[in-house]
C-alpha cells in the first residue's frame, strides 16, 4: 500500500534549506565535509498560471453512460490545474504546489544514480559512478562516495520515492522503466531529478537536485446537485500503465499494453456541497501521462440512498490529455437518476370520530416508500417511518402513546404495498359536577384578574363565579381593558362615518367614551354626572343570592359578596349610579357550578369556496344558562394528533382523531338579549326567573334613538330598533351588511360576554349546514343529531356538517321577546351574531321543531335573543 504520509507530503523541502531554493540551483554550495558527496533537493519551479487556478478540460461534460445506452445518467465535469494537488498540514485549501509555496516535509529517501568522465561524453549512458544508491533524510542526504578529481563531469539522476523504477541498461541517455501499480493505494507521486555537476576543486558543496512530477494526478469530487448515496468504487479502464522514462528529455515512452486502475470507496455523497472530495488525497488516481484512446473507460459504483439500489454507471474517457505534472479534477454528479418517494397516511373511508365511550375502531390506511428510476429500470424500497402524538391541539408532541389511546400498535417499518392499522381510543372520562358549596371561598377577589388580585388584567360586561365569597369589579366600561392595558379599539374606531358605523361609543350621557375608566370619563356638564355615587342591585334570581351591593371607598371599584347559605346557581345584575340615582353602568353576574366546564367545545367553520378553515372554541353554555338538574356527568370531547414522519426524507403527515363530548339534554333556560346591547332579560321559567330590587322593575317601552338610554335602563326592554341601527355595536371594526364571509370580530364596551369571550361572526352557525336549498330557499339543516322534549321544552344537540370537526354543542330553545316586546316561540330557538343583516335587523340563528334550522336568519334588533359566545383568539 502507499505510504499515506508520502502522499500528503509530495516535494516538501526542509525549512532550513528553503532560503537557498532561491538562489542559482546549478552552484555547488561550501560544505564542510570528509568529502562525502551530499544532496539538497529542490521542488520544480512551476510557473503559475495568470489568470486562474485551472484551466478547463473541454467545454461540455463528459457524459457517463450505463452499459454503451445513449441515456445520459452521470456527467464528469474535467478542470485541470498547475502541479499535483496535495493536502497541507494545516488543512487550508489544496493549492498547485510551486517553488514559492512553503515546503513542510520530504520524501525521507530518494535513489541515486551516476556516470563520470573526464574527456569524452560516453556514447552510452553507464552509472559508473553512483549505481542506484539511496540516500536518507536521516544522514542528511548524504551518500557514501567521495568527489573525485577535479576536472571530472558527473552527471546524477534521481528519483523518489526509491522503489518500483528499474534503470534501462545500453541508452544514450538515462531511461528507466516504471509499471503503475493497478491500485490506486499503491500508487504513489514519482519524481525525477538530473543534475550535471563538473568538479572544480577546492571544497564541495552540496548538489542542488531540482525534482519534477512525471505523473498526471486525477481526483474526484462531487458537484451540488449530487444525488444523496454512496460511492463505493471507481475504476478508469483501458489505461496504459508501463513505460520508458527518458530522464534527459523529460519524455515518456508508454507500451501499447493497457490495464485498468481502481480505488475501492465508501464515500457517502449529499447534495449542497459543491467540489465536497470524494477520493482522498491517498486515494488520487497517479497516472503516466498520455492521451486516452477510444475504448477508455471510467465507471462509477453507486449506491442511492433511498431505495439501496446499487448501479454501475460507465463511460467512454475519450481523446484526454493526461499531461506530466498536473492535476485533473473531475465533478461526478449524477442528477438524471429519477428518485421519487412516496409517504401517505390516511383515514380509511375518511372516518376520524368516535364517541365518548370510544366504541368505534378507526383504521388508517398507509404507505411509505422510495423509487429509484434509472433506463426505466424501477426500484423500490420502503422506507421507514415514526409516529409522534399531541393532546393539546400541536402545542406539545411526544414519541409515547398518551393515555387516552387504548390500543395502536405502530411497527414504523416503511412498505411497499398499501397496509392497514388499527387505533382504539378509550372512554372518555366522565367530568362529575362540583356542588358550589365545596369550592372553597374567596375574599376581596378582583374579577377582572384571574387570581383575584389588585391588578387589572381584563375586565369584561359579564362575570362567571362559581364560588362564594367578596368581590370586587372594577368600575370600567365592557372590555375597555384588556391585557392590562386601555383597550380603545373597543370604543374608538377613526375610519367609520357616523351614521352607519360610529366612530366612537358613548356613555350615559351621551358623550363619546374617552377613557375606559368610568370615574375618569368627562360624561357631563354636571360634576353628579361624572362621580360614581352608589351601586345598587338591579335584578337577581334570588333575594339573597347577592348581597351588601356597595361603591368602593375609593369610588373606583363595586363591592359585593355570595355567601355560602345562599348560594346556588344564578343570575343577577349589578350598577354603579351618579347623585342622581342614574345608572352609568351596569354589569351581568353569572354563578354557575357549570364554570369548569366551559370552553371545551371546538367548531370549525369551511369556507366552501376556498376551502379555509376557521376554528372557533364554543363558551359551550348560552350567557346565563340554568339548569334544575345538576347530578350529571359531562364527557368533554378530545382530539388527538398524530403526526407521522418519513424518517429518511422528513415528511411529515398530520392526522387527527376526534372523540365526541357528550352532555345530556337537559331541561334549563338561558337569557335573552337586544341586539347590540350588553344587559340581560328573563325568559319565562322559573328557574330562570330574575326578579328586580331598588325600585326597578322589567318594563317595555321605546328607547328613542339614543343608546344613553339603554345603558341607562338595563331593566327595559325597548320596542324600537331605532337605538340600535348601528351596525357596529357587537364588532367595532364592521362597517357594512355583507356578512356572509365574516370571520373576524372586534370586541366591543357593548358586548355581553364574559373576559376572553365575544358575539360570533355571523357564519359561525354555517358549520352546522349541508348547502341543501329548500322551496323557500332556505338551507336545510341535515345534520342534526337529535333533539329531546323534556317539559314542553326542545333541546338540541349539534354536529358538524364537514364529519371531521367533531362536537356536540347544546342549544336550549328558550324563545324570544318579539317586535312587540311579548315573550313569545318558547318552542324554538334564537341565537344572535355580531352581525347586522341591515339598519333594523341583525344575522341569527332560528331553531324550529320540525327539526329546522335557519343560520341567516334576520331577525329585528328590538328582539330579545340568546347568545352564545366564542373565544376572542380565533385559530385560522
Amino acid at each position: 500500500m502507499k505510504n499515506v504520509s508520502v502522499f500528503f507530503y509530495i516535494l516538501m523541502l526542509i525549512v532550513s534549506v528553503l532560503l537557498n531554493a532561491c538562489r542559482d540551483e546549478n552552484v555547488v554550495d561550501d560544505y564542510e565535509s570528509d568529502n562525502k558527496i551530499a544532496f539538497i533537493q529542490i521542488h520544480e519551479q512551476v510557473e503559475a498560471l495568470q489568470t486562474k487556478a485551472e484551466t478547463i478540460l473541454q467545454a461540455e461534460p463528459l457524459e457517463l453512460k450505463d452499459e454503451g445506452e445513449s441515456q445520459v445518467k452521470l456527467f464528469l465535469h474535467g478542470s485541470q490545474s498547475d502541479g499535483i494537488l496535495f493536502s497541507r498540514k494545516d488543512n487550508s485549501e489544496e493549492t498547485p504546489q510551486t517553488k514559492a509555496m512553503p515546503i513542510e516535509e520530504m520524501y525521507d529517501r530518494f535513489k541515486v544514480f551516476a556516470q563520470s568522465y573526464k574527456a569524452d561524453k560516453p556514447t552510452v549512458w553507464t552509472p559508473n559512478f553512483i549505481n542506484g544508491i539511496e540516500v536518507l533524510k536521516s544522514e542528511n542526504y548524504t551518500t557514501n562516495r567521495y568527489w573525485p578529481d577535479a576536472g571530472t563531469t558527473i552527471e546524477f539522476v534521481a528519483f523518489a520515492p526509491s522503489s518500483g523504477v528499474i534503470l534501462d541498461p545500453l541508452e544514450t541517455t538515462p531511461t528507466f522503466h516504471y509499471t503503475v501499480p493497478l491500485n490506486v493505494t499503491e500508487q504513489y507521486d514519482l519524481l525525477f531529478s538530473t543534475q550535471q555537476t563538473t568538479v572544480s576543486g577546492g571544497k564541495p558543496g552540496k548538489v542542488p537536485l531540482k525534482f519534477k512530477h512525471v505523473l498526471t494526478a486525477l481526483k474526484f469530487v462531487a458537484n451540488a446537485d449530487i444525488k444523496k448515496g454512496t460511492i463505493s468504487k471507481i475504476t478508469i479502464k483501458n489505461i496504459r500503465a508501463n513505460g520508458r522514462y527518458n530522464a534527459l528529455s523529460d519524455a515518456w515512452t508508454l507500451s501499447e499494453k493497457k490495464f485498468d486502475f481502481w480505488v475501492d470507496l465508501n464515500k457517502g455523497v449529499t447534495p449542497g456541497a459543491s467540489s465536497a472530495p470524494i477520493t482522498l488525497p491517498e486515494q488520487t488516481f497517479m497516472l503516466l501521462p498520455q492521451v486516452t484512446s477510444d475504448d477508455t473507460m471510467i465507471e462509477v459504483e453507486f449506491t442511492d440512498s433511498l431505495t439501496s439500489t446499487k448501479r454501475t454507471l460507465r463511460a467512454p474517457l475519450t481523446n484526454i490529455d493526461l499531461q506530466q505534472g498536473k492535476t485533473i479534477v473531475f465533478k461526478i454528479s449524477n442528477s438524471n437518476i429519477i428518485e421519487e418517494t412516496f409517504f401517505d397516511f390516511k383515514w380509511r373511508n375518511t372516518a376520524n370520530v368516535v364517541d365518548y365511550r370510544g366504541l368505534q375502531k378507526l383504521t388508517l390506511q398507509w404507505h411509505s416508500y422510495a423509487k429509484s428510476t434509472y433506463k426505466g429500470d424501477e426500484k423500490e424500497s420502503p422506507l421507514n417511518w415514526m409516529v409522534e402524538y399531541s393532546v393539546d391541539n400541536g402545542t406539545t408532541w411526544s414519541a409515547s402513546k398518551p393515555d387516552m389511546i387504548e390500543n395502536f400498535q405502530p411497527q414504523g417499518l416503511g412498505s411497499v404495498t398499501q397496509q392497514f392499522l388499527d387505533l382504539k381510543i378509550g372512554p372518555s372520562p366522565a367530568l362529575q359536577l362540583t356542588p358550589l358549596v365545596d369550592n372553597p371561598p374567596v375574599v376581596d377577589f378582583n374579577l377582572s384578574n384571574s387570581t383575584g388580585a389588585d391588578q387589572i388584567e381584563n375586565t369584561a360586561n359579564c362575570y362567571i363565579i362559581d364560588r362564594q365569597g367578596s368581590y370586587r369589579i372594577p368600575l370600567v366600561y365592557g372590555n375597555g381593558i384588556k391585557n392590562g392595558q386601555v383597550n380603545e379599539s373597543a370604543y374608538y374606531n377613526p375610519s367609520h362615518s357616523t351614521f352607519t358605523a360610529h366612530p366612537r361609543f358613548w356613555t350615559h350621557t351621551g358623550m363619546g367614551v374617552t377613557d375606559p375608566y368610568i370615574y375618569n370619563a368627562s360624561i357631563g356638564e354636571n360634576q353628579q354626572d361624572k362621580e360614581p355615587f352608589d351601586c345598587v342591585l338591579v335584578a337577581s334570581t334570588g333575594e339573597h343570592l347577592i348581597s351588601d351591593v356597595k361603591l368602593a371607598e375609593n369610588k373606583k371599584e363595586l363591592l359585593f359578596q355570595i355567601k355560602r347559605v345562599y348560594i346556588t346557581q344564578g343570575n343577577a345584575i349589578v350598577a354603579v349610579r351618579n347623585k342622581d340615582k342614574t345608572i352609568m353602568w351596569s354589569w351581568h353576574i353569572w354563578v354557575t357550578p357549570f364554570r369548569e366546564f366551559m370552553g371545551q367545545v371546538k367548531m370549525r367553520h369551511v369556507n366552501r369556496q376556498t376551502d379555509k378553515k376557521t376554528y372557533y372554541t364554543a363558551l359551550d353554555f348560552p350567557l346565563g344558562w340554568m339548569t334544575p338538574r345538576l347530578d350529571i356527568a359531562v364527557h368533554y370531547s378530545r382530539n388527538l394528533q398524530l403526526r407521522f414522519t418519513q424518517i429518511k426524507t422528513g415528511k411529515t403527515i398530520h392526522l387527527t382523531a376526534n372523540q365526541l363530548n357528550r352532555r345530556p339534554p337537559m331541561r334549563g333556560t338561558s337569557l335573552l338579549y337586544q341586539y347590540g346591547r350588553k344587559d340581560p332579560y328573563p325568559s319565562e321559567y322559573g328557574v330562570n326567573e330574575l326578579k328586580y330590587y331598588n325600585g326597578y322593575s322589567m318594563d317595555h317601552k321605546p328607547h328613542g334613538q339614543n343608546v344613553e338610554l339603554s345603558i341607562q335602563q338595563p331593566h327595559v326592554i325597548s320596542n324600537s330598533s331605532r337605538p340600535y341601527r348601528f351596525v357596529n355595536l357587537w364588532d367595532m371594526a364592521y362597517a357594512d351588511y355583507n356578512v356572509a364571509d365574516k370571520l373576524d370580530v372586534t370586541k366591543t364596551i357593548y358586548d355581553p360576554s364574559p373576559v376572553g369571550y365575544m358575539v360570533p361572526p355571523a357564519s359561525i352557525f354555517d358549520s352546522f349546514l349541508v348547502r341543501m336549498e329548500t322551496e323557500t330557499g332556505d338551507l336545510k339543516f341535515v345534520n342534526l343529531s337529535h333533539y329531546e322534549t323534556q317539559n314542553l321544552q326542545e333541546v338540541w344537540t349539534f354536529l358538524s356538517s364537514d364529519k371531521t370537526t367533531v362536537y356536540q354543542i347544546f342549544f336550549p330553545t328558550t324563545g324570544q321577546y318579539n317586535t312587540a316586546s311579548t315573550l313569545t316561540d318558547t318552542n324554538s330557538g334564537f341565537y344572535w351574531t355580531a352581525h347586522p343583516a341591515g339598519q333594523k335587523a341583525g344575522r341569527s340563528m332560528r331553531l324550529d321543531p320540525t327539526p329546522y334550522i335557519r343560520t341567516f336568519w334576520d331577525g329585528s334588533k328590538e328582539r330579545a335573543m340568546g347568545v352564545m359566545p366564542i373565544k376572542e383568539e380565533v385559530e385560522k
